[in-house]
């Protein structure tokens, strides 16, 4: 991640705004037909879920705010997804997301002295990428609904900072 950070200041000269999208959904992955119930889940399979969704927002913020804060602007969206869902077995899922948001808090009274803005942003609704399964991308809309959301996103002003934010109506508005 600190070399893919490097790489883009190399390129671009800056880094205006980072989007932290990582997720994993373990059930389309790994073939699973249901996610595994808390009891029932292995550590790997926990720690994978955490480090992915939870791990790579702290790593990719850890090394692109020093950027940010040297030219004291910057804006950092956290996608915050089913932090809301109650579905069985997603624990590993759920926790890991809801655990952005509080994540987007902190860093967003960190930084807020270097005017870096911090977000979570809530989609609303899963989507499915080009690489999902089939499955997903039959049922899901795919990540082109996102477009005007992460844009006004990565243009929120500092009164935003640390709030969960949504698109509505051509809008960024607080979520509830």
């Amino acid at each position: 991640v600190r070399r893919m950070v490097h790489e883009v200041v190399d390129h671009f000269g800056q880094i205006d705004a980072l989007i932290n999208d990582a997720g994993i959904v373990p059930h389309f992955n790994w073939g699973i037909p249901r996610w595994p119930r808390v009891r029932l889940m292995s550590k790997d399979f926990w720690d994978s879920v955490i480090q992915t969704n939870l791990g790579g927002t702290f790593l990719c913020t850890k090394y692109v705010v020093p950027f940010m804060e040297e030219r004291r602007s910057g804006n950092i969206v956290n996608l915050w997804g089913g932090g809301r869902a109650e579905n069985h077995g997603a624990a590993a899922y759920v926790v890991s997301k809801d655990a952005i948001r509080t994540f987007t808090r902190f860093v967003a009274e960190e930084e807020r002295e270097w005017n870096v803005c911090v977000v979570a942003f809530s989609p609303k609704q899963a989507i499915a990428t080009e690489d999902a399964p089939e499955e997903a991308r039959k049922r899901l809309p795919g990540p082109e609904i996102l477009g005007n959301g992460f844009v006004l996103a990565t243009q929120a002003g500092m009164e935003l900072t640390g709030k969960t934010v949504e698109h509505r109506n051509g809008k960024l508005v607080v979520a509830d």
